[in-house]
Parts: C-alpha cells; structure tokens; sequence
C-alpha cells in the first residue's frame, strides 16, 4: 500500500518543518519499507503513531541540547559507543530524525546496515552524523529503527503497549500514543477523529464480526482492537489475529481419567468370570486356565470401555451444561 502525506495530517504538527518531515517518512515508506513490511497498513499505523509522539507530531528531528545531567551522561556511556577519552562525543551523535537515533555505536549500526540492505554508497555517519537529516536518510533511519527492534512482531498482534516499552523503556505518555494510534488507523480507513466516525468504526467492526462493544463512539480497548482488525484486513499480510479461536471440535475429547479403572470394579469382574465360567469348562485343568484368562481379559476390556465411553458422555453433556455425577 503507498502511503501519502494527507493519511498522517491528523497527528502532523503545524509549520513547514513538520511538513517536511513527513514528506521524507513518507518518501522512504513508499521506496523501502515494503522490504521491511512496512507497506502494510496496521504496521504503518503503529510506526507513525510512536514516531508522531516521539517527535511531538514530526516537529523535532534532532534533540535539543542543553546539555542537561542525563545529557552530560552520554559521554560515558558505553552501550552508547561512548567513552570520556572524546570530548562532547554525547553532543556529537546525539538524538537526530524524528526517531532520535542517539549514540556513536548507533549510527554505526544505521550506516552498516544502509550500505547492507539500501545503498552500499550511502555517507559515513559515524563521519558526518548530520548527513542522517538529509533525505532520504532521515525518513529511512526510523525505518531501521523499527526493523533492528523487531517491532513488527508487536504491530501484527495490535501490542501497543509492547511497542511502547521497545521504543520508550517504559510506558510514558502511553495514553498520547494510543490515541495517535487510534487517529491515524482511523485516517488510513477513510475516517476522521469524530464520535461520529468513531461510532462508524464501531459499527462497521460489528458488520466485519471484529468489534463486539457498545456502540458508543468512545476511543477504548475494543475500539482500537477493531481498528487494527480492520486495517489487517486492508493489507496483503495474513497475521495472527486477536480474537479467540473458534471452537472447532462439538464433543470434547475425554478426559485423561477416564483411562483409569476402578480396581474394585476390575475384581468385580473378574470374579464373575470365574463363577460363570467354572460350570461349563472341561475337567482339563490347562483349558479351564485358559478359558478363565481369556474371560479375565474380556471383562477387563469392557469395563475399561464402559468406563472411557461414559467419560466422553459426561464431557459431552457439560459442554451443553447438563451435569451427571
């Protein structure tokens, strides 16, 4: 699916930068994110709501410096690619495109796998980091980003709250980012943000056998559980779906007990058998023998049978809520 600007203007901040943002996002999405998968709506949906909050609706594509204290602590971060030995080396690679690719070791990886996977003549951004802003890199970083975290995984089942955690290390201004999820899943449909195209979501969901809430025109769980059912649909991906499995089997199979016998009722059998069996055998004492072995077995047979077919018979009767004890 191509994706345009018009889809995200809903949680696309006001002012030229803004504009200018997206138009590369949205440059890079259409060239490369069909390598990636993310040519598929409900991916899209989940990626720009997080990029949107991440950027304060693609305003912001580099961090602002103060430095502050958690600033001043880059230098020495080593996840970070960073050491104290270069100075300013946090100011050097800090937070660029509307991702915030922050880090030295982390534009080592976006420039390694740009020339694995997009263009092998693609600048060194470990060289000249401010080369990420430019296009159509700075739409392509947040791309890398989302694959190097394996986000797509989340987007299939609609886990916004994993995704949250991925990108943020914990769930701060969740709420803004649902409801940006919510927004741009309803634009990519043909809707607006409105209780009144809200309540259309609800009540197409319910016509599509996706949506099985009120039908209040109100943004919750069941609303954007919906609207990612209904965006997996728009797509060309069959994903795992949210909704529980339908029930295919009518009779349940029986229970793991019911291939165990009561030792009593085995006795009970076997003393039958030998009562009824002793009138009618041959003085031989090697035929009685055997004659009272094969009914032994016999017995055993059917008791175990009786027992397993009546399990099956009481399971069955639960699942239609009639109890036999």
């Amino acid at each position: 699916m191509k994706f345009t600007a018009e889809m995200l203007a809903p949680v696309t901040a006001a002012g030229a930068k803004a504009k200018a943002n997206v138009a590369s996002l949205v440059l890079s999405v259409n060239l490369y994110g069909g390598k990636l998968g993310l040519d598929q709506p409900h991916r899209f949906a989940q990626f720009v709501a997080q990029l949107s909050h991440e950027s304060m609706g693609f305003i912001h594509d580099a961090e602002i410096w103060g430095p502050t204290p958690a600033q001043q602590r880059y230098e020495d971060r080593k996840d970070l690619g960073h050491s104290n030995k270069v100075a300013n080396e946090a100011h050097t690679y800090r937070g660029r495109t509307t991702i915030q690719i922050t880090g030295r070791a982390n534009y080592i990886a976006f420039r390694d796998w740009v020339r694995t996977h997009i263009d092998p003549n693609c600048p060194d951004f470990e060289a000249n980091p401010d080369a990420v802003n430019t296009d159509p890199w700075e739409g392509l970083a947040p791309i890398w980003y989302w694959d190097s975290r394996n986000l797509n995984k989340y987007a299939d089942t609609g886990n916004n709250e994993m995704i949250t955690r991925v990108i943020n290390g914990g769930l701060n201004g969740y709420g803004d980012r649902l409801e940006r999820y919510s927004i741009i899943g309803m634009s990519i449909l043909g809707f607006k943000y409105t209780a009144a195209d809200r309540l259309k979501v609800q009540t197409k969901g319910q016509e599509l056998g996706v949506y099985d809430g009120d039908l209040d025109g109100v943004d919750g769980p069941k609303t954007r559980a919906a609207i990612h059912q209904m965006l997996v649909l728009m797509g060309s991906t069959p994903v795992t779906q949210t909704k529980a499995a339908p029930v295919t089997e009518v009779v349940p199979v029986a229970p793991k007990s019911a291939d165990r016998v009561s030792m009593g009722r085995v006795a009970g059998g076997l003393s039958a058998t030998a009562m009824v069996a002793t009138p009618f055998v041959p003085d031989d004492p090697y035929i009685k023998a055997a004659l009272l072995v094969v009914g032994i077995v016999g017995v055993v047979v059917l008791v175990w049978k009786a027992e397993l077919i009546a399990s099956r018979v009481r399971a069955a009767l639960k699942a239609f809520g009639v109890a036999i004890e």
